[in-house]
């Protein structure tokens, strides 16, 4: 009798459709972690060096800096994105077919269209649409009491990154987003000579791939940075650094033919975090739209110091096809006075006002280079 049960029972199994329980294929691509204390690190962000002057006192000497807490701020420095694993982590494991679905599945073959016709190709487009959905992304800066003082928000389309990118943001030093600001001033013939940078604050925007590499979008994300400087000043310049072989590629040049090092967006909006707010006073926040990440600087821009009708600077332009140099003495609606040519001085000329040329704001030490003859 226990052998006709075992018969049986072993009869009725096998007419069962085997089924896989095991669970399916991780498809993520990601790792599972949480950042902890040793994801951050302290970072110098004050953009000065020990011993650099910053001031005089009363009694006429010099006020050095020494670096404290207040330079320093705890930063992200993690390249792995924070993850754990859920259900849609994983494909969805499919029941293993019994002989007679096989036989079917293998007759069905016959009328199923091949890989490269109208169909298939539909189908890869779906799938490619799909790997790049559209994204979120939030990321804020916070000081050394831990408030946030400032916040970027990046709204990606379908079609612009990947699935499963991330974002960074990180601080710039001060002096190099000084010089980035002072660059694209010097490009522009309305402003260079006449403005420079007062107070800035910069920021470095990075997409990342599921794979931790570097992306840039398909198509124009917006961008919207919120600081109080944006409210504080009353009308901040946006600045974006440019890399050397992307702008010689885009043919960002200047007037010597080199690719230039920086350039002020056009179109960005000033407006409320909250944009259904339209007060005024509170505006906080830069909005604009843009297909390249990196290094962006808010900036105050105030006048150039000195006399209004002796401003010196270097002069270069280019006269029977060789490039020319010299210095001058220029005034703010753009005309300009010979003070002096390189390698020594001599005495003043006039210079057409017509002449072309790119100011530079000279040096302390050229200045009395030149004063002294």
């Amino acid at each position: 009798m226990l052998a006709v049960i075992v018969a049986l029972i072993t009869a009725v199994s096998l007419m069962v459709p085997a089924i896989s329980m095991t669970r399916g294929e991780l498809t993520c691509g990601l790792e599972e972690h949480s950042h902890s204390a040793s994801c951050y690190e302290q970072v110098l962000v004050c953009g000065l060096e020990e011993g650099d002057v910053v001031g005089e006192s009363d009694d006429g000497e010099a006020i050095v800096h020494e670096h404290s807490a207040e330079c320093y701020e705890n930063q992200l420095v993690c390249e792995t994105p924070e993850h754990q694993h859920s259900d849609g982590c994983y494909a969805e494991p499919e029941p293993e077919a019994d002989d007679d679905e096989v036989a079917a599945e293998s007759e069905d073959d016959f009328s199923k269209p091949a890989a490269g016709d109208e169909s298939a190709a539909s189908e890869d487009k779906d799938s490619d649409d799909s790997a790049f959905p559209a994204q979120s992304f939030t990321e804020v800066l916070k000081n050394k009491d831990d408030e946030v003082v400032f916040v970027a928000n990046v709204e990606a389309p379908e079609g612009s990154l990947p699935e499963g990118t991330t974002m960074e943001l990180k601080s710039v030093k001060a002096k190099d987003a000084k010089a980035a600001v002072d660059a694209a001033i010097s490009y522009d013939e309305e402003l260079a000579g006449k403005v420079k940078a007062k107070h800035v604050v910069a920021v470095a925007v990075a997409f990342k791939d599921a794979d931790g590499q570097k992306v840039e979008p398909e198509k124009p994300v917006t961008v919207k940075f919120t600081a109080s400087e944006v409210r504080d000043i009353d009308d901040p310049v946006l600045v974006r650094a440019l890399d050397a072989d992307k702008a010689l590629e885009d043919g960002k040049l200047d007037e010597n033919g080199d690719p230039k090092e920086a350039e002020i967006v056009d179109d960005v909006d000033v407006v409320n975090q909250d944009e259904e707010d339209t007060t005024e006073e509170t505006k906080d926040t830069l909005k604009f739209e843009t297909e390249d990440p990196g290094d962006y600087t808010i900036a105050e821009l105030e006048p150039v110091e000195g006399d209004e009708d002796a401003a010196l600077f270097e002069v270069t332009y280019t006269a029977g096809g060789a490039p020319q140099r010299m210095y001058a003495a220029a005034t703010r609606d753009g005309s300009w006075k010979v003070a002096g040519v390189a390698g020594g001085f001599s005495a003043a000329a006039a210079l057409p006002e017509t002449l072309g040329g790119q100011l530079i704001p000279l040096n302390e030490d050229v200045k009395d280079q030149l004063a002294d003859g």
